[in-house]
């Protein structure tokens, strides 16, 4: 198992509505999900945990913010991406390798 790596739009949809069909997603809670991917300053790339570039995104509006360095989804922007702060505790998904 490791973290996920969403791929393209149909991975992402995918997983937004497993995440929708789990969760009272009218509850007011807020839902946090770690993915695979992190930010390399020095190379102003985004890679994955094998060390290869990502070349698909759906960010939320104004993401990434340029600040943080860890790629999560979020609910309250419709499970869109956005960078936050990787020692954040928080749920995460997951895929076979």
């Amino acid at each position: 198992m490791k973290l996920v790596q969403i791929e393209d739009a149909g991975e992402l949809q995918f997983i937004r509505d497993t995440l929708k069909r789990h969760y009272d997603l009218h509850a007011q809670q807020i839902l946090e999900f770690w993915i695979d991917g992190y930010y390399i300053a020095p190379q102003h790339h985004w890679i994955w945990s094998s060390r290869n570039v990502i070349n698909f995104f759906s960010w939320a509006s104004g993401e990434p913010n340029g600040i943080d360095q860890c790629i999560g989804l979020f609910n309250h922007e419709d499970f869109y991406m956005n960078d936050d702060k990787c020692e954040v505790a928080r749920a995460y998904i997951c895929e076979d390798e």
